[in-house]
């Protein structure tokens, strides 16, 4: 069968017209913008919509094979910067789809209040032809193999799940700047190339990306940068974050580009795209840069919010003592310094609070930092040095340890799954076992279930999404295995008590989970982060790092836990008097449940 159809010719006219726009990138992204020098126009924000609009919507959802090919972070600093020109009438149409159609040429963009043209009105008879189509169990073009996207010819190739979209769906979607986008789901193949999967000058669109890329790599103080990242990460969460937030995706988009061209100093735009995380909602969301990262240390204190007041709960400073109030850091009160990172971190409202109280007072490694403290009543001031890359925790007792009356502690922190197999014949005899879940769990921690459950137990539900449509649209979940634990010998014969805190995410949280569901002891502390999921990792434009939870956890009963956590069965307010005597209150209050049974 003769497949000459699937490459249609390009006028040279519109070659030359590509080459020339792409040569004159060159000098666009090498001379770097300085946001705070410019005037931005109304017309700019509508131009970069309609860009990153149909970035998403061609990257993701168009299969064509040019489109695997191209290096999609370069083009969205690329595109960004072409959206910064002049705007002569038609310049916004004629500008995208140059960058395109080279790429997906059945796209067709018209005007709002325009009849929406057919881009599937010439192809060819179908007979013997493949269909192609993107099918995504999550964002698969990170840094995790649990998620995977695909384009999948049918019949040809194994589907990653049964919903595929039909020949002739297509993606109409209104852009901005009076335009719309349609575009095919599908498109016909026969094997090898695809009707409308590229045109001969997508060559020259790779090709003169190929030499830009160092260029999108580049400091974030260039401002075709910081758009084009903003451009790729409001994509990547708009299409595949598993769970809704509490924001208009579109106004996020506004707020987005502006506060990128606002934001002239790298460090300014970091923020930013921290920002843009915390509204996530997602205790394992953040963003992260080695190079701008590589400088921040914090100072040798730890602190806790304790009785409505910022409190040393660890120190190695000399002058500053577990129990001191935090009155103010450097002359900003430290409550409200508390909350100003709190605006960057995601996450549950307990989960954002400890968060922020990990990075308290971060700032340039070597920097002193000067505290006003509050002792007994009396002010003290203390100035210490930034000399920490890791927060300091307080004293820890030792990860096994048979105290007095026989129970045992067992930190789940940092006691592997073999350890506790060493330990199991004397915790199986104790009379109660306390397990420290306040924090991220060791491998292997959900072995000590086995030998308190009495009859086979399950994991919660746990699923990914299925997308084939931009914009959240019908997605398909796809459920994983869940765990499937057995009763073991030998069985702990004393009290199994849990500790928790707003530290306890992810892996920890799934043990916790199963304790809440099953009834296998009391919860001891504080609410749980409410961020269970295996976390899904991006490299965007410049090296920046976006990282945010790409499963979707259920309690087991299908009603929500993210953002809401594991609620403890016994409540614990930590006291300073507490702190002060270097007392752990929540252990105390498990020694007590112990001592009930």
């Amino acid at each position: 069968m003769s497949v000459a159809y699937l490459r249609p010719r390009v006028p040279p006219c519109r070659l030359a017209a590509l080459l020339c726009a792409l040569v004159s990138l060159v000098g666009c992204l090498a001379s770097p913008v300085a946001a705070q020098d410019a005037t931005w126009e109304a017309w700019q924000i509508e131009n970069l919509q309609a860009f990153a609009r149909l970035y998403g919507q061609i990257r993701f959802f168009h299969p064509s094979e040019a489109v695997s090919e191209v290096d999609w972070n370069t083009l969205a600093v690329f595109g960004a910067g072409e959206m910064l020109k002049a705007s002569p009438a038609g310049w916004l149409r004629r500008s995208l789809e140059t960058m395109f159609l080279p790429l997906a040429p059945t796209l067709r963009l018209y005007g709002v209040g325009e009849a929406a043209p057919d881009p599937t009105a010439d192809w060819p008879p179908r007979d013997d032809l493949l269909t192609a189509a993107w099918q995504h169990r999550g964002f698969g073009f990170g840094e995790v193999d649990l998620y995977r996207s695909a384009r999948v010819l049918r019949p040809r190739d194994p589907l990653l799940f049964d919903v595929f979209p039909e020949l002739g769906e297509v993606v109409d979607r209104e852009l901005g700047g009076g335009l719309r986008a349609v575009s095919p789901l599908v498109l016909l193949s026969d094997g090898e190339r695809t009707y409308g999967g590229r045109r001969p000058d997508a060559v020259v669109v790779q090709d003169e990306l190929e030499i830009l890329d160092p260029v999108a790599n580049m400091g974030a103080y260039n401002v075709n940068l910081r758009l084009g990242t903003a451009t790729v990460a409001w994509n990547v969460l708009r299409h595949f974050y598993p769970y809704s937030v509490d924001a208009d995706w579109d106004a996020l988009l506004v707020e987005l580009l502006e506060s990128s061209l606002d934001a002239g100093e790298e460090r300014a735009f970091y923020r930013e795209l921290k920002r843009l995380a915390a509204r996530l909602d997602d205790g394992q969301a953040d963003v992260a840069h080695a190079r701008l990262d590589a400088d921040r240390s914090l100072p040798p204190v730890a602190v806790g919010w304790i009785e409505d007041r910022v409190v040393v709960t660890a120190s190695e400073a000399d002058g500053v003592a577990a129990g001191d109030v935090v009155v103010r850091v450097d002359r900003i009160p430290a409550e409200d310094l508390v909350r100003e990172q709190e605006e960057l971190v995601s996450g549950s409202p307990q989960r954002q609070r400890a968060r922020a109280l990990a990075t308290f007072a971060v700032g340039q490694e070597g920097t002193l930092v000067r505290l006003a403290l509050e002792r007994g009543g009396k002010p003290l001031e203390a100035e210490v040095r930034r000399d920490r890359r890791e927060p300091l925790e307080p004293p820890a007792r030792p990860a096994v340890d048979k105290l007095g009356n026989g129970v045992y502690y067992v930190d789940l922190r940092r006691v592997h799954a073999d350890r506790i197999r060493e330990m199991l014949p004397e915790l199986a005899a104790a009379p109660g076992v306390v397990f420290d879940l306040r924090g991220e769990a060791a491998g292997g921690s959900h072995t000590v279930l086995h030998h308190i459950i009495g009859e086979p137990v399950l994991s919660a539900p746990w699923s990914v999404p299925g997308v084939i449509r931009p914009d959240g649209e019908q997605v398909t979940w796809l459920d994983l295995d869940r765990w499937r634990l057995e009763p073991r010998e030998p069985r702990l014969a004393g009290r199994a008590v849990f500790l928790a805190d707003a530290r306890a995410v992810g892996y920890a949280e799934s043990i916790l989970s199963i304790v809440e569901h099953y009834r296998l002891g009391d919860v001891v502390g504080r609410a749980t982060a409410g961020a269970d999921g295996t976390v899904n990792a991006v490299t965007l434009p410049g090296s920046f790092r976006l990282t945010y939870t790409g499963t979707r956890v259920l309690r087991h009963d299908g009603s929500r836990f993210h953002g809401l956590g594991v609620e403890p069965t016994v409540p614990v307010a930590v006291t300073m008097v507490g702190v002060r005597e270097g007392r752990d209150e929540d252990l105390e209050k498990a020694l007590e449940r112990v001592g009930r049974h």
